[in-house]
């Protein structure tokens, strides 16, 4: 994912990360060789224990990471971020909602055996 981001970036490009999670890619693309000075990268979760872990775990980046609903973000101006990288956000927002219509996790967790549920 690093490598299909770099070429969409130029120098003090804003990155919003949604459902950032535990996810490093902010790192990654930080620490490439071909990423230009001065992006600012926003990283955004709904759960704030991943926020506090992810402050905790990179304290010179912690201003970075932010509790909010993607689906809500009043507080970010319109077309203020360059890019907006979604490595699995949309799939469990769309997932939790066709699942909540259809009882799509009761069945899908009745088929797994005990060694695969989570």
């Amino acid at each position: 994912m690093t490598e299909a981001c770099l070429p969409l970036l130029r120098k003090g490009s804003r990155v919003l990360n949604m459902g950032c999670g535990n996810s490093d890619i902010h790192r990654q693309v930080l620490a490439s060789p071909h990423c230009p000075p001065k992006i600012e990268f926003v990283n955004v979760d709904y759960v704030p224990e991943v926020i506090e872990l992810m402050k905790r775990t990179q304290p010179s980046l912690a201003d970075t990471f932010h509790v909010g609903d993607c689906t809500d973000m009043p507080e970010y101006a319109t077309e203020s971020f360059d890019l907006v990288l979604d490595k699995g956000c949309l799939d469990a927002l769309i997932s939790g909602c066709e699942a909540a219509e259809t009882g799509e996790n009761e069945s899908v967790h009745s088929l797994m055996d005990e060694a695969g549920r989570v």
